[in-house]
């Protein structure tokens, strides 16, 4: 997550993808699959996922079909959240989803994790999320199903 690195060492990653966009590359990465906590750091917090949490990165959350093959919602394991206070506030680093991120939480206000949980004025990701249940794979000659954001990124990345 996030918080096993400083402040100083993400933003030095971040103006480096920076760099990257500047040639024409664009950078995906997985969200994750940890949820919110992303299972490092400090517990009673939420944690996203890093590198996904930088605004140079496109970061990636899986959905799954349901019973009729629509694409109707997300996994409960996808990392997703919002950057921690100091890291990357909205505002300054994604502005440009500043207006819509903010439409959402006021609209979810009665539905949201308590405040303390997470911080509003961080970049919010995922940016975009793909299918990532039960993606069929062939290894070593035996073919065999696998989830996760890694097989939902590759598809967006493509």
């Amino acid at each position: 997550g996030l918080s096993v690195v400083s402040v100083a060492y993400a933003r030095r990653l971040n103006t480096e993808f920076m760099k990257l966009a500047t040639l024409g590359v664009s950078v995906v990465v997985a969200s994750g699959d940890y949820g919110v906590y992303s299972l490092q750091g400090n517990p009673a917090t939420f944690n996203p996922s890093f590198p996904a949490c930088l605004p140079t990165v496109t970061a990636v959350g899986a959905t799954q079909l349901n019973e009729a093959g629509a694409e109707t919602s997300g996994t409960d394991w996808s990392g997703g959240g919002f950057a921690l206070d100091g890291y990357f506030p909205r505002k300054d680093f994604a502005s440009w989803q500043d207006s819509v991120v903010s439409e959402y939480i006021s609209r979810q206000a009665g539905n949201l994790p308590p405040s303390r949980l997470w911080n509003a004025e961080g970049r919010a990701l995922p940016d975009v999320s793909a299918v990532g249940v039960n993606y069929k794979i062939v290894q070593q000659r035996i073919t065999m199903e696998v989830s996760g954001t890694s097989a939902s990124c590759p598809v967006v990345a493509a």
